[in-house]
Formats: C-alpha cells, sequence, structure tokens
C-alpha cells in the first residue's frame, strides 16, 4: 500500500508524471513486499482519526521508500519542518493517518523499521569511545535485535504512568507522551528577533507544559499555562521529576561494542532518529 505505482505511457510530464496507459516496467514492482510491525504504544492512548479504524494492536504494514521518498528524507528542512516525515509515512504506512500526532516513541521504531524493509537488516553507525587512544570508527548494528528488543506499552501501567496527583494543590495531573509534533515545535528554529524575558519566561512555561492534558478535567491551554506559572516551584518540580521517571519504552538507543581501540566492550548510545537512518 506504501509503494506508489504510475501507469505510464512513451508521452508524459516529466514534472508531473501523469500517465496514460499501463508501464509494463512497474508491473513487477508489485511483488515488492513490506513488513507487518506492531507499534511500541501498541496503538493506545490515541485518539480516533490517527490510526486506520481497522488496526488492532498498533500491528501497522510498513511498504518499501521509493527514490522519492529517500530524496525526501535526506532534506533537512524537510525534516525540520515536518514535511518528510509526514509525507514518507503517509506513503509508506498508509494506516498512520496522521503521521505528527504519533508518540515520538513511535515513530523512532516506524523509521527503524523502514529503514529495514528499504535498506536490510543491518545499520551503520560512527561512534567514538571516550578512552585515551580512541578515534571515530564504524560499527554495524542489527535493526531486526533492535526492533526484537523494544519495549512495548503496559496498558495495565498507563494509569500510573500518566497520573500525578498533586498533595499541595489537591489535584490531579494528567500526562501523554511526548508527540512527534511536540518534538517539532521543540525543535523548530527560534525567530531571530530578541526574545525579551517576559517572552523567554512564557516559552519556558510552555515547554514544561507540553505533555499535561489535563489538570483536574480542565484542558483549556491558556489555564494550563496560567497554573503553570502561578504554582509553588515544587509542583513544577514534582511534574518535571514524574516526567523524566515514567516508564521508557520503545526501542533502545544502545548497542554493545568492542572499542577497536582499548579493547573494552562498551555499552554505547547511538541516537537512532529519523535523521541518523537517511541522511
Amino acid at each position: 500500500m506504501g509503494f506508489s505505482y504510475i501507469n505510464s505511457s512513451h508521452d508524459y510530464d516529466e514534472n508531473t508524471l501523469s500517465t496514460t496507459t499501463t508501464n509494463p516496467l512497474l508491473q513487477k514492482l508489485r511483488i515488492v513486499q513490506g513488513e507487518t510491525v506492531r507499534l511500541p504504544s501498541r496503538g493506545l492512548l490515541y485518539e480516533d482519526g490517527i490510526l486506520d479504524p481497522n488496526v488492532t494492536d498498533g500491528e501497522v504494514r510498513i511498504s518499501p521508500m521509493t527514490i522519492r521518498d529517500e530524496i525526501l528524507m535526506r532534506s533537512p528542512d524537510a525534516l525540520l519542518s515536518g514535511e518528510a516525515i509526514a509525507t514518507v509515512i503517509g506513503r509508506c504506512v498508509p494506516q498512520i493517518l496522521k503521521p505528527l500526532q504519533l508518540h515520538y516513541a513511535d515513530l523512532d521504531f516506524v523509521f527503524l523499521a523502514l529503514r529495514k524493509v528499504s535498506y536490510g537488516p543491518e545499520l551503520e553507525v560512527n561512534y567514538k569511545h571516550d578512552c585515551e587512544p580512541a578515534k571515530e570508527h564504524s560499527y554495524i548494528v542489527s535493526i531486526d535485535k533492535k526492533l526484537r528488543d523494544c519495549v512495548y506499552l503496559d496498558p495495565l501501567t498507563i494509569q500510573d504512568q500518566y497520573v500525578l496527583y498533586v498533595e499541595e494543590t489537591d489535584q490531579t495531573v494528567i500526562f501523554k507522551p511526548i508527540r512527534t509534533q511536540d518534538m517539532i515545535d521543540i525543535l523548530a528554529p527560534q525567530a531571530e528577533k530578541e526574545m525579551t524575558n517576559a517572552e523567554i519566561e512564557q516559552e519556558m512555561i510552555k515547554l514544561a507544559t507540553t505533555q499535561i492534558i489535563s489538570i483536574d478535567g480542565e484542558t483549556d491551554r491558556h489555564n494550563i499555562l496560567e497554573w503553570a506559572a502561578q504554582v509553588p516551584a515544587a509542583v513544577m518540580r514534582s511534574i518535571r521529576l514524574k516526567l523524566e521517571g515514567m516508564e521508557r519504552w520503545g526501542i533502545s538507543y544502545k548497542f554493545g561494542i568492542d572499542c577497536r581501540d582499548c579493547g573494552n566492550h562498551v555499552e554505547a548510545e547511538v541516537p537512532l532518529n529519523t535523521v541518523s537512518f537517511f541522511m
């Protein structure tokens, strides 16, 4: 479903690839297979309309990328704006209807699986150990192992993970996992104009409350921001600690290697993100 098949004729517009008859060269492309994977979130915590209604237990079909997808994924501007993510996932994983609303852990998993079905089961990464004679070397990571070792969200722990009772104010705060659009907003380059202290303060509060869905059932973002600006600092600290301590699920960014300089076995951490997969 993710492969874009094109009907063709001898006469076509190279800009639009519009066609009138079947291109015999494309018939065998129909045998190209993808892979069915289960999202780390199992599809939990998503509102209706983000995943196809037929998705069960977070299982989606991933088809290989085409050259169009690869070109788009190599564009830093398209990546940072979210255009590449939305377009490529829309074509290769059409059961994900709103890619930018994916939990970020799901996004990393999807792109790792997409890297596998498009290029093979291994990924080359660069790493430099912190030993004295260290130099940067390339190492091979097994994508299959990373996908197999994925930690899935446990539906029995959702209540504990994403709910915090604030004793100081006798209020209940409900959180959500960070989503792709949240990360795009956080990583977006700031405007070149100088920000006032008040504007900087407001941005920091917005960042601190990104994952808050509601407080005592109140979901209005303005009210939540105003609350966060006025509660005791200890309350916001407890929220930060809650977010930092949430059980981690998704793929691991660590892999074991034997350092080629000192010979020691180390647990290296490499950011397996959308940029590193395709740049």
